[in-house]
């Protein structure tokens, strides 16, 4: 494929007397249909006693892990000019894949210094409180020779904050024969998104920068760039064979991992839940143009009410022995980053808002979303509702929390939603709502 880059702003952040962006400009990295390269270079004044050793890239929506670790090198010119040691670490240059950037548009630089590497190491999100914004880029493309649809289903992604109803929608959408889905309930063995992960990983360059966490790992995992395992230099041939055939092993990773309907020997699409904080559609919509997303929104007072009733029955989700301090946290970050998802992929060609209230109690919405997308089966997927796994639907539970370890009684849901940040929220996504079409 080819592309058409342009960066659209540059918004610097640091005081201009200690940095400079010598360039972002598209990158020539041949031998790739599966990257468009962004190269960025400049410097930053590294001085005692608290030097800055690295620049971190990240993207609005994704700041639990960093798109790409830079560290800083010497470079002479700057040496010359600011009279410092020509040894000092100045310099930064580096080839960021935005691929998987086609709908976010955006990405923020963030200096890492002496004193916050090792917070930042064990941390994917410390810059969100502690790291210096260096510059924000934006940025658009535009496919000039658009890549050739594979020949597998389309993917079809469920995204939500989770306690939306998504288990109940793949549990409908797997009983139509036009779709494969990960085999059983809860759905979430992610072998879609996984194997475009590891496509990710394959044909990304990648610098040794950061520990291989398990944390890290479960929600955004480490791509190409902060990829510990992955390296061009020690593989050069395997990281050429992916740029090249990237596309033909990603579609043997994907299908057979995947259970069709006996009647369905070749589905229309490939199901798969999502979260909204990732780069896995946007991937997906560049490797698959057709690709799908179904996004489930849940007014916030049952969300959370679900959310702590379903931690207390299960010790999932917000746990049972979190602190009410800790859920109040948990719930301003995940749905402050799930209304920005939101406002992104509202205008994207092939998503549909669809809302928790109208899928549990409308009749019409399961074979009307059936229409939509061309599927067969809309009185099986409609029928598939009343059998929601025992104890997964908290809708009507208590919304009171007990830590079942202190005794102790977290705040009701009505003090919850009375917190000014939570508030804001909750006006934000009714604003949000009204700007959607009518389902």
């Amino acid at each position: 494929m080819t592309h058409h880059l342009r960066i659209t702003a540059i918004r610097p952040a640091y005081p201009a007397d200690s940095w400079y962006l010598d360039r972002p400009s598209p990158a020539a990295i041949g031998g790739s249909e599966n990257a468009i390269y962004l190269d960025l270079a400049g410097w930053v004044l590294a001085t005692p006693p608290d030097p800055v050793l690295a620049i971190a890239i990240y993207a609005p929506t994704l700041h639990r892990s960093p798109l790409l670790v830079a560290t800083l090198h010497p470079r002479a010119d700057v040496a010359e000019i600011m009279g410092i040691d020509p040894a000092t670490p100045t310099g930064f240059q580096t080839a960021l894949n935005i691929v998987g950037l086609h709908h976010i548009g955006e990405i923020e630089l963030f200096v890492v210094t002496a004193s916050q590497w090792h917070g930042f190491v064990a941390d994917s999100a410390y810059h969100t409180t502690q790291l210096d914004l260096l510059a924000t880029i934006t940025f658009t493309f535009e496919f000039t020779t658009p890549p050739a649809p594979p020949e597998t289903p389309t993917p079809l992604f469920v995204t939500s904050l989770g306690r939306s109803g998504s288990t109940a929608l793949m549990a409908a959408l797997a009983t139509s024969p036009d779709i494969a889905t990960p085999e059983t309930y809860p759905y979430e063995t992610k072998p879609l998104a996984y194997a475009i992960h590891m496509a990710r990983l394959a044909i990304s360059p990648s610098l040794p920068h950061l520990p291989a966490a398990a944390a890290q790992f479960l929600d955004v995992p480490f791509i190409g760039a902060t990829n510990p395992n992955l390296s061009p230099k020690d593989y050069p041939k395997l990281f050429n064979h992916y740029r090249t055939n990237g596309l033909q092993i990603l579609q043997t990773l994907v299908r057979p991992q995947f259970t069709p309907a006996p009647t369905a020997p070749h589905p229309r699409y490939i199901a798969e839940k999502s979260t909204p904080n990732t780069l896995t559609i946007a991937t997906a919509e560049t490797i698959f143009p057709t690709t799908t997303e179904i996004i489930l929104c849940r007014d916030i007072a049952p969300w959370i009410a679900s959310g702590l009733a379903f931690s207390h029955a299960t010790d999932r989700y917000f746990g049972t022995t979190t602190t009410p301090a800790a859920i109040f946290d948990q719930i301003i970050i995940d749905l402050a980053a799930f209304l920005d998802y939101l406002e992104r992929r509202i205008r994207a060609p092939r998503t549909i808002i669809l809302r928790y209230e109208t899928l549990i109690s409308d009749p019409a919405c399961l074979p009307n979303l059936a229409r939509r997308l061309g599927l067969a089966g809309a009185d099986r997927m409609a029928a598939s509702l009343s059998h929601i796994p025992p104890g997964h639907d908290t809708t009507t539970h208590d919304t009171t929390t007990h830590d079942t370890t202190t005794q102790a009684v977290a705040a009701p849901l009505e003090t919850i939603l009375a917190h000014p940040t939570i508030a804001a929220l909750t006006t934000r996504y009714t604003e949000i709502r009204a700007a959607i079409a009518p389902e």
